[in-house]
């Protein structure tokens, strides 16, 4: 009895050409799979499934993949038909930010030497429909981020002073990511910058901390914090140069040691 051939476009063949198109997407998108999976919104390992070939990508992850990368055909990346970038975004190696006044933009700019004003948009936000409005393509549309100067030193390297940082109101505390760098509004309206650590062991305050090592931790109480905001980008024209910042790091520490060795050396009897 001779076999019966399959058709070209068995099941199988169209699955795996669907993979092979996901992978691409990844590969575009220049990040990790780890990576990946958080600016889309997935679960750990779920891209790793869909790489592995063990599942295929539901709806939503299809249409949260489109949201996240808009230049991305959806008639290609579903049937294959047609070029992975939509005709418009042929040919770019960059991607621009749109500034369009009040009349779009997902990012509010704010003017954060008037630090008290981020405290009351927050109470009050009509007032921030005012505001000049932007927005980026690394960051999803449906959500709503504000833009603010930082004044200071405290986070050097990392944000310089003068540098912007976009960030997204966290709705709920839980949510803190903790470790990481934080838009801090206190009761009073003070703003702070720092990366903040949450420990189990210490139920009723936050721990603050500095990039630059010449500033020291804190703590505050939770109960005085207003609202947090994650910093999800900065916006920066300050390109150091790495040799320079290695001797700046070499010279704190010649300090430090300096100092701890001056601080250990034995007294001498009078």
């Amino acid at each position: 009895m001779s076999e019966v051939s399959k058709p070209a476009n068995s099941i199988s063949e169209i699955s795996n050409k669907f993979f092979d198109r996901f992978a691409n997407v990844l590969n575009y998108s220049n990040l990790t799979t780890y990576a990946f999976e958080k600016k889309i919104g997935v679960s750990n390992a779920t891209v790793s499934k869909i790489l592995k070939k063990a599942n295929l990508p539901s709806y939503d992850i299809i249409a949260k993949i489109l949201i996240n990368y808009p230049e991305i055909d959806g008639n290609w990346l579903i049937t294959g038909s047609g070029e992975m970038l939509k005709k418009n975004h042929e040919n770019q190696n960059f991607t621009v930010a749109n500034i369009d006044p009040l009349e779009s933009g997902n990012i509010y700019l704010l003017d954060l030497r008037a630090a008290a004003g981020f405290g009351r948009l927050l109470v009050q936000p009509q007032e921030s429909w005012q505001l000049p409005r932007f927005s980026l393509p690394t960051l999803p549309r449906h959500k709503t981020y504000y833009c603010l100067q930082v004044q200071g030193e405290s986070m050097e390297p990392t944000i310089w002073a003068n540098d912007f940082v976009v960030c997204h109101r966290l709705d709920n505390p839980a949510d803190l990511n903790s470790g990481y760098i934080h838009v801090i509004v206190m009761n009073d309206n003070d703003v702070l910058i720092k990366r903040v650590v949450s420990w189990r062991s210490e139920p009723e305050h936050y721990i603050l901390r500095s990039d630059n090592i010449s500033f020291r931790e804190s703590r505050i109480l939770r109960r005085d914090v207003f609202q947090l905001f994650r910093v999800d980008l900065k916006i920066s024209n300050n390109l150091p140069d790495n040799k320079e910042r290695i001797q700046e790091h070499i010279d704190i520490i010649q300090m430090q040691v300096q100092t701890l060795m001056e601080a250990v050396k034995p007294k001498k009897k009078s």
